[in-house]
């Protein structure tokens, strides 16, 4: 099979590898599928990893293929668990789009932000992925800043890790007399 992994500012209409934004601009990100075996393709999942900076828009994943020739309004889940989009038979294909948000000026790093997103098609023949980039010219910082108006030193200059929780083991069976 074949796949790949397109960006454009939204509103526009041309698809690309790479696009220029401003921050807070909204992009649109396609995901395409073709099966190019010889064999039927079942339960094809996609999936996106979006990154750091950019936010994934509630409620505009579409899924266009030959059950859906306008499109369809599918599921959120295209960038956390992914999204079944069906099975394909030789030759056939579909396209999965959607709406993200770069982030605000504040949020981003001075100068030049490169964000990467990256899709990937999972098959029962496979998984390949594809990625597209957003480079977002955040203006330069004066001298002691790490974003703007933001002073190097301040909490907010550091990438805030995920918090995970901690994993706790599942209580223990009985299965004797205790001992005191």
């Amino acid at each position: 099979f074949e796949m790949s992994k397109q960006v454009r500012k939204t509103g526009t209409t041309t698809w690309t590898k790479t696009i220029e934004a401003k921050p807070g601009d909204k992009v649109d990100y396609l995901i395409g599928y073709k099966n190019t075996g010889e064999v039927k393709q079942d339960n094809v999942i996609v999936k996106d990893k979006l990154p750091n900076h950019v936010s994934y828009v509630n409620g505009t994943t579409m899924l266009k293929n030959a059950l859906n020739p306008n499109g369809k309004t599918v599921s959120d889940n295209v960038t956390t668990a992914g999204i079944n989009i069906s099975n394909y038979t030789p030759g056939s294909n579909a396209y999965l789009w959607f709406t993200a948000k770069v982030a605000n000026k504040d949020v981003l790093l001075c100068g030049k932000n490169t964000l990467v997103n990256t899709a990937t098609v999972e098959t029962d023949s496979g998984n390949k992925s594809d990625t597209a980039t957003v480079v977002v010219n955040n203006g330069e910082c004066k001298p002691n800043e790490c974003k703007p108006g933001i002073p190097v030193g301040d909490d907010r200059c550091n990438e805030v890790p995920p918090v995970v929780p901690p994993v706790v083991p599942p209580t223990l069976p009985h299965t004797g007399p205790t001992e005191n």
